[in-house]
């Protein structure tokens, strides 16, 4: 245990910016902001340095359970329902083929993905990730293996859930064992109020088979303000030692703004959960819990192959699109140039991923050099607040611009851009202001490549003000997956059509 002495005396290092709560059964708020080491029951310490407290083959059942997104259980899965298909009659080609679209169906609708340890408590879960991915087996093999029987493939794909689901099942009965016993426990860090605090702390303690166990408490002073700086500060203080795997985020008040902070300064070394009224998960509204509590993931950890699965479907999906749309670009050119005169690209200076300036292509949709009149029209700006720049029925849009900017033809030069590496498919809107101008909240969106469409434009784009804009980046940016990515992609389709008129 720590001496009281030692622990005071860190607690009175001149960091000034809010206190910390403990392992004491009373949960007691701090006034400074101690370095992790000084703050933490140092018994703890001595078991998570114990033989067998997080072994080998539990965080290999873990993972395997959980359906990480990693060759282990990729491997094993696919392995289980090869097995599974052969055990039930299907033809060696009818197999392969099955495994193979399981593989492929599976990456593709995320049965496999990184997940939080509450996301996975039980086997409920993995049936609703399963069942697409059955569905895509057992179509193909109805398709693709002319041999088989209806029968025989309603048997054949029956058969693959049921083993999959079993294994789960057999994984699910010895995690939830060893986490009763205080095994394969992830450490917490609760950041709010005292009692929220505590009653954080009350439901770890009490449904262990969430996966997380206390280790400490955070309370932000009432004064807090958000800057880069303490950002930092406060955040290098709580990790510093690397003990906390994971950050339980109680969003009041001050708390969002060092929420913010982990989101932009943790570097990927913990996720962060934010904790929902318990109301909106009596009402069905959240999927994840801890308890009756409704949690929302937020896995700020890159996933395996995450990067580059989104980097081929980026270049493979632009590379296509540019072949298919070629005519289009002719056409669009012709236009521009017969319109008056003028080039028929725009080029400009746009800030991308961690802050570095790219140059954006866009089809000239304006006048030229209409960016530098941008100036004599600051008072008619429909956007009061924020870093936007737009104007209801812009004059400087010429009679071809007009036409293209109805459907965002304008913006398919960009393409380019995303096989350059400067863009992609999706994600946050590049903005055309300089990277200083960009508050801490606002950064955050540099945190992943910027798209040619998101969460913004497929959700109502000019209709939604700054303060939407950043909201729905920072959604994005904490929660992208694959499918997240497709369904923004269908959105913009409509939205594309159904224009909202400006806030």
């Amino acid at each position: 245990m720590l001496p009281v002495a030692a622990a005071a005396a860190v607690d009175s290092a001149p960091l000034g910016i809010g206190g910390v709560i403990d392992l004491r059964p009373t949960v007691e708020p701090r006034s400074q902001v101690p370095e992790l080491r000084g703050w933490v029951d140092a018994s703890l310490d001595d078991q998570v340095g114990g033989a067998g407290l997080n072994p080998s083959w539990l965080r290999v059942a873990c993972t395997w359970h959980e359906a990480g997104r990693l060759p282990g259980p990729i491997v094993a899965d696919l392995l289980l329902a090869t097995a599974a298909l052969l055990l039930v009659g299907t033809t060696p080609r009818g197999t392969a083929l099955g495994a193979a679209v399981l593989l492929v169906s599976g990456l593709l609708f995320g049965l496999w993905k990184r997940r939080l340890p509450y996301e996975t408590q039980g086997v409920l879960w993995y049936v609703g990730h399963l069942a697409p991915a059955a569905t895509a087996v057992g179509f193909a093999l109805a398709v693709g293996d002319a041999q088989l029987t209806t029968h025989r493939v309603a048997a054949a794909s029956i058969a693959m859930s049921l083993a999959l689901i079993a294994a789960r099942a057999a994984l699910w009965l010895v995690i939830g064992s060893a986490r009763r016993r205080g095994q394969g426990l992830q450490e917490a860090l609760i950041v709010g109020p005292p009692r929220r605090i505590e009653q954080v702390r009350h439901r770890l303690d009490t449904y262990p088979e969430a996966g997380l166990r206390f280790r400490a408490g955070y309370t932000p002073e009432p004064t807090f303000e958000s800057s880069e700086d303490y950002g930092r500060k406060v955040v290098g203080s709580l990790l510093s030692d690397e003990r906390v795997d994971h950050v339980i985020c109680v969003p009041e008040e001050v708390e969002e703004n060092v929420f913010l902070d982990f989101v932009r300064f943790s570097d990927g070394q913990v996720d962060v959960s934010l904790v929902l009224p318990v109301a909106t998960l009596c009402a069905g509204k959240v999927r994840s819990s801890i308890g009756d509590l409704g949690v929302l993931p937020l896995r700020l950890r890159p996933a395996w192959g995450s990067d580059l699965a989104k980097r081929v479907v980026d270049v493979v999906g632009a590379a296509c699109l540019l072949a298919l749309l070629s005519p289009v670009f002719l056409l669009v050119t012709l236009a521009i140039r017969l319109g008056d005169n003028g080039p028929a690209l725009f080029r400009q200076p746009r800030v991308g991923r961690d802050g570095r300036v790219f140059t954006i292509l866009k089809f000239r949709s304006m006048v030229v050099g209409a960016d530098l009149l941008q100036g004599d029209y600051v008072t008619q700006n429909v956007v009061k607040r924020g870093l936007l720049f737009k104007l209801d029925r812009d004059p400087r849009v010429t009679a071809v611009g007009s036409v293209i900017r109805r459907f965002s033809i304008d913006e398919l030069p960009q393409l380019v851009n995303v096989v350059r590496g400067d863009m992609s498919l999706v994600g946050p809107r590049p903005l055309a202001v300089q990277p200083d101008r960009f508050d801490t909240r606002a950064q955050i969106r540099h945190q992943v490549s910027p798209g040619m469409t998101g969460l913004w434009q497929a959700l109502g784009a000019n209709a939604l003000e700054y303060e939407d804009m950043l909201n729905l980046d920072l959604a994005y940016v904490t929660s992208r997956t694959f499918g997240v990515d497709i369904l923004t992609i269908l959105r913009t389709v409509p939205a594309l059509i159904n224009r909202r008129a400006p806030c």
